[in-house]
């Protein structure tokens, strides 16, 4: 059962749609199961016989932002992969993923999907009083990787003479506050040995990013590519720089202190975590319904859709080495950089127990 805060999508979408829920039924579970065998689950084949525990009393309230338009919840809720839950879910949705952290924090919400690296880093670096692995507001059980082709680009006006990041001394460069794209602007900023004060830095976001730069307010601009992709078509920028493959992006999956507790609640969450993993194989897999969704909620060009669509693909992933260092990097960089107050050991916020809880997929 499923309750969502914010307006129900349009017909049109859901004709779109339909066929997520009924094809493909075997590749998806084909590749979930793998991508479940990665994490560490094996065991249970559903939440009932794996926890024997009564889920029809739990309710899960589930923050999502929406800062990147209508569209990724549509897909995620018409993907079919939350349809059928023995638990209740409860959708929140907020503006940006700091204020649905701060809603975990207080326990108002269970979960926050789509938190940025960088969310959780300033929350804990600039903490007033340091936190410690038992009295932290919340911890990572689940992370999902970005599968954008390009990552993060710098862009700057085509014709401009700017030809690298070293040229950008003394220019304007915009970006959001501590996001990913603060986080790549002082790796390349640093690569190209440029000092902070070298740079003007106009801290905005993305669509006034954008409008900063169509207007020609700013030299250059940070942002994901998939942010990018009508500046660019439309002409007169051109791509500096990115992060490609060199600096893989991932979101955390949030949830407040003490919710895995309660043995009903945890199977719960682990069965939530397992749709999550669905309803990447499905988007994946029916790209063009995302196209359309897109297009109908977030006003998306169908010129821009294709490329919105594919660097809006993600796949979950384990809570690995790998992952818990590019978290700590983040946040020494940050610190390192004035951004957060506090130096963090960042592996206090992992909690990697509930891979093992996780069901197979039917």
């Amino acid at each position: 059962m499923v309750r969502c805060y914010m307006q129900s999508s349009s017909s049109l979408v859901n004709e779109v749609v339909v066929s997520l829920s009924t094809k493909c039924r075997l590749v998806f579970a084909v590749a979930v199961a793998v991508l479940l065998a990665a994490c560490g689950s094996d065991q249970a084949a559903s939440p009932a016989e794996s926890t024997q525990v009564d889920l029809s009393k739990v309710t899960l309230r589930v923050g999502y932002s929406t800062n990147s338009g209508k569209g990724p919840q549509a897909v995620r809720e018409q993907s079919g992969a939350f349809e059928g839950t023995p638990y209740k879910i409860e959708w929140v949705a907020f503006t940006l993923g700091d204020l649905g952290l701060q809603s975990v924090n207080s326990g108002a919400t269970d979960l926050q999907l789509q938190l940025q690296l960088t969310n959780a880093v300033i929350a804990q670096g600039n903490a007033k009083v340091p936190w410690t692995a038992d009295d932290a507001p919340f911890s990572v059980i689940g992370a999902a990787q970005y599968l954008t082709k390009n990552g993060i680009e710098i862009v700057v006006h085509d014709g401009s003479g700017i030809n690298s990041v070293a040229d950008l001394k003394g220019k304007k460069v915009a970006f959001s506050k501590g996001s990913s794209s603060n986080y790549y602007w002082l790796l390349s900023e640093q690569a190209a040995g440029l000092s902070p004060g070298d740079v003007e830095v106009a801290q905005l976001s993305v669509s006034d990013s954008r409008a900063a730069f169509a207007a020609g307010d700013v030299d250059a601009l940070v942002a994901f590519d998939y942010n990018l992709a009508t500046l660019i078509r439309a002409g007169g920028a051109k791509v500096l720089a990115s992060s490609g493959d060199s600096l893989p992006m991932y979101q955390l999956l949030a949830a407040r202190r003490g919710l895995l507790d309660d043995p009903a609640t945890r199977a719960a969450v682990a069965d939530f975590y397992r749709r999550l993993a669905v309803r990447d194989v499905r988007y994946a897999s029916h790209i063009d319904a995302v196209r359309a969704i897109y297009e109908t909620l977030d006003k998306t060009d169908p010129l821009d859709s294709a490329v919105v669509a594919e660097g809006a693909r993600q796949q979950q992933v384990p809570l690995d080495d790998a992952l818990v260092k590019a978290v700590q990097d983040e946040a020494d960089v940050f610190f390192a950089a004035g951004v957060i107050d506090t130096k963090v050991d960042v592996r206090i916020l992992f909690d990697k127990t509930l891979a093992a809880d996780v069901p197979a997929s039917p």
